[in-house]
């Protein structure tokens, strides 16, 4: 394990030089030096582990206790070279973990007076945080041939094979996407510095932006192209790899996106007056934003009525598909769960001895798979209302506060006033172990801790 960790140090290393390059060309010596001081840590201390030979049969529990180290670790290393831009320290840290966990949530009070290099290294940071989540998938995912089919490595039984293959393919769909919806927005907005900004956050379902007063500053057509990339962000990178129009994940994440979207138009029309189309604009966008888990914004998040806020909950809890940068529960899991629920309404009409099997639509399911979902479904039930506590208890409004636990643990970025300068450290501190037990999926989180990953084989 430890030298799996060593290589992913040593990968964090050569990303980190991209941010340094920026800042040192942008004369921005204080803030290049940082990243130059990280680079050199980093591979010191990884180095050495990373000459460690692999195991051969990797276990589900290592896999994830390294998913849980890389996102831990990252943010404390990355929140230093980010403080050069005269923030303090504390604010870097959270604006790290927003960004490696690919949440999008800030408390700074405005991004317009901050050097270019600031704002691209957050978004790079976010960029290459969803695809660290998404290419250590394999390592750590359900096991079981559904798993494996919707990765794509049916033929392959080794977990190390598995995670290269699938991380070249990944990767290569990753950059396509990037440079295609970077010329895109490029040609919607017409300035390549907030396309290059907005399409890392978008395609990692980050949600960071370089504009304070949100999409539309750069327009219409720019706003929905952000939103779009987002989607594509959001969908099953595998999908990409056959036919995504028939894959149950695409198909429910769009269907989704268009209720919720027409839901949140009408309460739009109904309690703040908007004509229609502006309504349906801001609806939709507004939908699939907290749906991908991107958490753009074209208005105020704080401004909508309870009710809109409420369905956006429900949304920025399920998230996007298993197998993409976004957060959540996923739809997926979703899906078993609701799944569950319908076999086990069925089996009441049946005799108590009749055998039923576990399907969803045309798939046959593991009974441990649907379990696990449930399991998953509750931990961050759970979490949610155990970090929704200290915020009543300091006076915040109910659901305000619950809609920024959930954006936090679903690594949405929407806000509804709540994160701000003045919110208190240990306030920041639980939206911030959030953002990080949301990415990975709490499940990484206990494996860390349990005593079992770390006995001697």
């Amino acid at each position: 394990m430890a030298g799996l960790l060593g290589r992913v140090g040593l990968v964090l290393a050569a990303l980190t030089a991209v941010p340094m390059l920026v800042a040192l060309a942008g004369g921005f010596w204080s803030a290049g030096l940082r990243y130059g001081l990280v680079i050199a840590a980093l591979v010191s201390a990884c180095w050495p582990l990373a000459r460690l030979p692999l195991p051969a049969d990797l276990r589900s529990n290592e896999g994830l206790a390294v998913t849980a180290l890389a996102f831990l670790l990252a943010p404390p290393i990355m929140a230093y070279p980010l403080s050069a831009a005269g923030i303090g320290y504390a604010a870097a840290l959270f604006e790290a973990v927003s960004a490696v966990t690919t949440c999008g949530l800030t408390v700074l009070p405005t991004v317009a007076d901050k050097p270019f290099d600031f704002l691209f290294a957050r978004a790079w940071m976010q960029w290459y945080g969803g695809l660290g989540f998404v290419a250590l998938l394999p390592l750590w995912l359900e096991p079981g041939p559904l798993s494996r089919q919707l990765l794509g490595l049916e033929g392959e039984s080794a977990p190390l094979t598995s995670a290269w293959i699938y991380t070249r393919r990944i990767v290569a769909v990753y950059l396509f996407l990037t440079a295609f919806g970077f010329l895109w927005l490029w040609l919607l907005g017409g300035d390549p510095f907030a396309a290059l900004v907005h399409v890392l956050a978008a395609v990692s379902t980050g949600g960071f932006s370089s504009l304070d007063g949100g999409l539309l500053e750069l327009g219409k057509p720019f706003a929905g192209g952000v939103i779009a990339v987002s989607v594509l962000g959001a969908l099953p990178f595998a999908a990409y790899l056959s036919k995504p129009w028939r894959d149950l994940q695409v198909q429910t994440l769009i269907v989704f996106g268009l209720a919720l979207g027409g839901a949140i138009a009408a309460v739009l029309v109904w309690q703040q007056g908007l004509d229609f189309e502006q309504a349906l604009f801001h609806g939709l966008l507004t939908a699939f934003s907290a749906q991908t888990t991107a958490g753009f914004s074209t208005l105020a998040t704080d401004s909508l009525p309870p009710v809109a806020l409420g369905l956006l909950l429900g949304a920025m809890l399920c998230g996007g598909g298993v197998g993409s940068t976004a957060g959540g529960v996923k739809i997926l899991r979703g899906l078993l769960v609701f799944a569950a629920l319908r076999r086990q309404l069925r089996r009441l009409a049946l005799p108590p001895h009749a055998w039923m099997p576990w399907q969803l639509g045309k798939l046959s399911l593991d009974e441990a798979l649907v379990c696990r979902a449930q399991v998953l479904l509750f931990l961050y039930w759970l979490t949610a209302f155990g970090s929704w506590l200290p915020f009543l208890a300091l006076g915040y409004d109910p659901l305000r506060s619950l809609f920024e636990v959930v954006s936090a643990l679903g690594t949405v970025g929407l806000s509804a006033g709540i994160a701000r300068p003045d919110l208190p450290g240990g306030l920041q501190f639980v939206l911030e172990l959030d953002m990080w037990l949301g990415r990975v999926e709490v499940f990484a989180a206990l494996a860390l801790l349990h005593p079992a990953t770390w006995r001697a084989r």
